[in-house]
């Protein structure tokens, strides 16, 4: 025989609301590309990747599925590579990725073509400077001494 058991108490939904949003750096948490202001739909997203960068963005979860599978077609990281070329350019095509968001979702604009040479540029760009540092991957370019 099961036991009874009680539901277990969530708290209001004023009080989950209020415990979602305690997650973000902000009192008004919101998707950056569409504002969706409801913070049980909001992850966080890494523009470069994780393994390149730390730095995080706040969107909702559908646009938060459309830029990971685009990150699917990004080059794969270079083994052992410290190179920040690798690093900058994973950004920059993470930055494309979520450029071709807003493109899409923009639909006819004043300033359409620009963005859409601007993600083009950007994803060429980021391709470029992985080739370069998969061709000096140990390289430093002076930072640190």
């Amino acid at each position: 025989m099961s036991k009874s058991r009680k539901p277990p108490n969530h708290g209001d939904k004023e009080s989950r609301l209020r415990n979602a949003a305690e997650r973000f750096p902000t009192a008004s948490p919101h998707c950056i590309l569409g504002h969706a202001p409801n913070p049980f739909l909001l992850q966080e997203h890494h523009p470069a990747g994780r393994h390149y960068s730390d730095e995080t963005i706040y969107i909702c979860h559908n646009h938060h599925a459309l830029v990971s599978d685009s990150a699917k077609d990004h080059p794969a990281k270079i083994p052992d590579c410290t190179n920040p070329l690798e690093s900058i350019g994973h950004l920059l095509l993470g930055l494309g990725d979520l450029l071709d968001i807003v493109i899409e979702e923009l639909g006819p604009h004043p300033f359409r073509e620009f963005l859409i040479y601007l993600r083009f540029r950007l994803k060429e760009l980021g391709l470029q400077l992985i080739v370069c540092a998969a061709k000096r991957p140990n390289e430093d370019f002076g930072g640190e001494s």
